[in-house]
């Protein structure tokens, strides 16, 4: 029955005729006899198996029955004494864990020899769930127990401890931690009601809910006003900073029964303490806070630069600041808030008044640096002398300590400035009449600006300076020729004697201007005397055109553009108001065609003329002759078509017309019913 063949199975023949020595051929012989012992061996080993084996099945099947008889008595036993409730010791419930864990141990053991037992005749025998849930169980229990244990030395910790030295977050977030903790042992341990595991859980959410309190007590920024509003509140008295303010203390004082109105304290006190630190900010910043002060020019004098970033400063503050009033928090603040406003108000005050004051006497100081000016307006001189002192002490005292809130109340400062800034606006006005009454003389002086006419002045001596500013004063004059009195002339006295204008055109005045005396003055002699010259050139040139005829080249390069438009203007209203006045007494229709055809065969000549060797001023003073004649054909041009035929025809009188009016003698310009005389500019 063991399947081991009892016959020898090497018999090595001799017909291998293989040569064998004697000592191994005797062992060889001998191996058979071996053998069938150890058969037989086997044989009877195989029949005394077969007696034990049922026998040590049965014994194994009792032991396992025995197991769980002995898993049912440690289940009920643990049951029935396991520590379960908070009102043991921690020491004494973790012996009774141990124990109960020892015996589950042992029992496993047994369970272990047993199933590998029962594993040889094939019988699976799944490990006791019993004793699994035992384990988990003992698990969780010993879990709440550490917790127990934890949370009674942490709790005993802070509810001993000095109340001051309580560091809330950690707690806060050690408590937090254990309640997480005890939370999941609860959710593993489900539906078994262990008395200990709700003690701890409840203790712990009680201390959570707590937790609000004490931060509310413990808030850094609550201040001894605070306290004092809070043992009011409460109606009991005890020391906040003591050795005996403790968390048990607090609960001992029943504090915990006025939360909500100790949590408004404490909230009071956070929105208090933003204020606090907004205006400890403000403080702060105006510590530090410098003007931007630099030297002035080469004589001693000092400036305020841009002052945008204090500007925006003082606007930021100064919203804050309101923002504070606003709020039901300042009443604690109010004396520093108003006494900030005030500040900061008196802060931008000063430097406003230094930046007006600042641009004012930049403005006038370049002009009483002038010796004419300050002769002319001696009493404003000495105000501003007056002015520029005060200034340069204001400005380097500021140099010295540029701190913002230093400088800006310094003793009298804005009195100081108000003076000032009065006398330099009273310095201005007086400016302002004085220039009026140049202006009154020459009003052209109006086409310039304060700047410009004040260079003039304060150069009246040079007249020369007057040059730049011509333009302005001028349609098109924009250089005088100017030449010393005399060749021997010590005194430099200077006369103008011919005018140029943007074109290089040079027009001789028919008399010299003497330049001396108030430069409003002779700029009207000026004036007079280009309308004089003007007029009289015109007069010259009327004659000239007449004398010259049809053939005017000569004419055009001898006399000024201006002359030229105008004498032709005036030759071309004369033509056509006796060609008209031909058509009404005479009847005679082809008047205009005929001067139609005088005209187009002089644009002919003028523009033969503008390609032949010309100089660019001849050049441009034909075109501009062109321009008007080619407008004066397309005015006849239209006459015809209209068929006007009388000088009073609304189709001539809207033209404009120029005409030499012998009773005034002088050039008139006409248009409808409007009549002026040439103005010669």
């Amino acid at each position: 029955s063991s399947g081991i063949n009892a016959e020898w199975p090497l018999r090595p023949g001799r017909k291998h005729e293989v040569q064998v020595d004697e000592k191994v051929q005797e062992k060889l012989d001998d191996l058979g006899n071996e053998w069938q012992t150890f058969v037989n061996c086997i044989h009877d080993s195989d029949i005394m198996l077969k007696k034990h084996k049922d026998k040590f099945k049965a014994g194994l099947l009792h032991s396992a029955e025995e197991y769980k008889k002995s898993v049912a008595v440690l289940l009920d036993e643990f049951n029935n004494k396991g520590p379960f409730n908070s009102d043991k010791e921690t020491e004494s419930a973790v012996e009774i864990i141990n124990a109960i864990r020892a015996n589950s141990d042992t029992l496993k053991s047994q369970e272990a020899i047993i199933r590998r037992g029962l594993n040889i005749f094939k019988i699976d025998q799944a490990p006791n769930k019993d004793i699994i849930g035992l384990d988990s169980s003992l698990e969780s229990l010993e879990s709440i127990w550490e917790i127990n244990s934890e949370w009674t030395e942490l709790y005993n910790g802070w509810k001993l401890g000095k109340f001051v030295d309580l560091i809330t977050d950690d707690m806060e977030l050690t408590a937090q931690k254990l309640l997480k903790r005890i939370v999941k042992v609860c959710r593993d341990i489900k539906d078994k009601k262990w008395e200990v595991a709700e003690n701890v859980r409840g203790r712990v959410e009680q201390f959570k809910r707590t937790m609000p309190l004490i931060q509310d007590l413990k808030n850094p920024a609550l201040r001894p006003r605070h306290w004092v509003q809070l043992k009011v509140e409460v109606g009991k008295e005890f020391d906040h900073e003591g050795a005996d303010f403790t968390l048990e203390k607090i609960i001992d004082l029943g504090l915990d029964q006025y939360s909500t109105s100790i949590g408004d304290i404490s909230g009071s006190a956070s929105k208090e303490l933003s204020i606090e630190q907004a205006i400890k900010a403000i403080s702060s910043t105006w510590e530090t806070m410098e003007l931007d002060i630099t030297p002035y020019k080469d004589r001693g004098h000092h400036r305020l630069k841009a002052a945008d970033e204090l500007f925006q400063m003082l606007e930021d503050n100064q919203v804050s600041l309101a923002t504070m009033k606003a709020s039901r928090y300042v009443k604690a603040f109010e004396n520093e808030v108003d006494q900030w406003e005030r500040t900061l108000s008196r802060i931008l005050e000063v430097i406003e008044l230094i930046l007006t004051v600042q641009r004012q006497w930049m403005y006038l100081e370049n002009i009483f640096l002038g010796e004419d000016i300050r002769k002319q307006l001696p009493r404003e001189s000495a105000e501003f002398d007056d002015v520029n002192h005060n200034w340069k002490s204001i400005m380097d005292s500021l140099s010295k300590d540029n701190n913002a809130l230093r400088g800006t109340h310094q003793d009298n400062m804005l009195d100081r400035l108000n003076d000032m800034n009065n006398k330099l606006e009273d310095i201005q006005k007086s400016l302002d009449m004085y220039l009026e009454t140049k202006r009154q003389i020459f009003p052209r002086f109006y086409f310039l600006s304060n700047d410009d006419l004040l260079e003039i002045l304060g150069q009246s001596r040079n007249p020369a300076a007057v040059q730049p500013h011509l333009k302005k004063c001028f349609d098109n004059i924009v250089q005088l020729q100017m030449e010393k009195i005399g060749i021997d002339s010590k005194g430099g006295k200077m006369e103008a004697v011919a005018m140029f204008s943007a074109d290089g055109e040079k027009v001789d005045f028919n008399t010299q201007v003497t330049l001396e005396g108030p430069v409003e003055a002779w700029l009207c002699d000026i004036e007079d005397t280009m309308r004089v010259t003007l007029r009289q050139q015109l007069k010259l040139c009327r004659v000239a055109l007449k004398k010259a005829g049809t053939k005017r080249d000569k004419w055009t390069k001898e006399w000024a553009g201006q002359l030229l438009i105008t004498t032709s203007q005036m030759q071309w209203t004369q033509d056509c108001t006796k060609a008209l006045s031909m058509i009404k007494d005479r009847g005679d229709k082809k008047s205009l065609k005929s001067m139609k055809k005088k005209q187009v065969s002089m644009l002919a000549k003028f523009s033969d003329a503008i390609r032949g060797n010309l100089t660019s001023i001849q050049r441009a003073k034909i075109v501009a002759l062109v321009t008007i004649e080619v407008h004066a054909r397309d005015v006849i041009d239209k006459l015809i078509k209209s068929n006007c035929n009388d000088v009073m025809g609304f189709e001539w009188l809207m033209q404009l017309r120029f005409y030499w009016e012998k009773e005034i003698d002088d050039c008139t310009v006409q248009q409808t019913n409007t009549q002026f005389r040439y103005g010669y500019e």
